[in-house]
């Protein structure tokens, strides 16, 4: 890529500021993983209640068990959590993008800052998902069993999937850092604005 011309016509967005597409492309991609755990766990809570009133035991299905009907119960709640976090948070976003006029000559810079302006709801999305896709998963394939850890069955290989959702786009550990430093950022910043030294702060250092 040294030196590599690339005209004019083909640059994306401003020059010296790709990385504001580069990191709104994170933001939309943590809450599309989200959403995508979200129906991945339908898909698993589906098997778990169709194997749970086909396996017998004890004479009768196990669905009909008490810690089985919780186990169901927990996964439904812990699923209608995570649908309603990520519907909530399309609403906000399309309202937002709704609002700018297409014809504005800052709209891509308008769309940007909207959808910034949601990035700590990504980040809890992306957790929460992901981590709820591995518990539904886990507690599916207890659901099932010894017969669930073989290639035979398909929780099997749900289980396995699921892992990686807390790893890309961001680990689960970097993105619950960066919900309360996004936070605090805000909160200074807010602060800041109502002094008369905001000016000055923002010209000795563009990050504070």
């Amino acid at each position: 890529m040294e030196d590599c011309t690339i005209p004019f016509e083909n640059v994306l967005g401003e020059i010296g500021k790709g990385h504001k597409i580069a990191f709104n492309i994170l933001n939309i991609g943590r809450w599309k993983l989200g959403v995508g755990a979200t129906g991945g766990a339908k898909h698993i809570l589906e098997m778990g209640v169709k194997f749970a009133r086909d396996r017998k035991q004890f004479g009768k299905a196990i669905c009909e068990f008490d810690l089985i009907r919780k186990k169901i119960g927990e996964i439904a709640t812990q699923i209608y959590v995570s649908e309603s976090m990520g519907f909530r948070t399309a609403g906000l976003l399309d309202a937002r993008w709704k609002a700018i006029d297409p014809k504005d000559p800052k709209l891509q810079q308008k769309q940007l800052d909207a959808t910034e302006e949601h990035a700590i709801e990504a980040s809890i999305i992306k957790v929460f998902g992901s981590e709820m896709l591995h518990v539904t998963a886990d507690e599916t394939l207890q659901i099932f069993g010894g017969a669930g850890y073989i290639e035979d069955y398909p929780i099997e290989r749900a289980s396995r999937d699921a892992r990686i959702n807390r790893i890309f786009e961001g680990t689960n550990e970097i993105n619950r850092l960066l919900v309360p430093g996004t936070m605090l950022k805000r909160a200074l910043q807010a602060s800041c604005r109502s002094c008369r030294w905001w000016a000055r702060c923002r010209a000795s250092s563009p990050t504070r």
